[in-house]
């Protein structure tokens, strides 16, 4: 199955960075894969959001909130967003699991 990670909306200082297409077969199906999101250093100082939507076919898409905290050094995780510092070189990883 293959899984695959859109930004459908919000600030485009954040950017799928890698993970945008995941592949799990009957192996690894209960692994783990990881989405990444960068969020780049901008003009302003607002804090932005963008939104993230992971589908496959034949499944409920999984739509996620990432956040970026403009100046700041604290990432902020919560069920339904993520919020990375900008400039923050690691990015965020976003942990997608198929459902079983």
């Amino acid at each position: 199955m293959t899984v695959t990670t859109v930004q459908t909306g919000g600030d485009i200082d954040l950017t799928l960075e890698s993970g945008v297409t995941l592949t799990f077969t009957a192996d690894d199906w209960d692994v783990f894969q990881a989405v990444t999101v960068h969020a780049a250093e901008d003009a302003d100082s607002q804090n932005g959001t963008a939104t993230l939507v992971s589908s496959a076919t034949g499944w409920t898409p999984a739509t996620v909130t990432a956040g970026e905290r403009d100046g700041e050094r604290i990432i902020m995780v919560s069920p339904t967003a993520v919020t990375v510092p900008a400039s923050n070189p690691a990015g965020k990883r976003l942990a997608q699991r198929r459902r079983h």
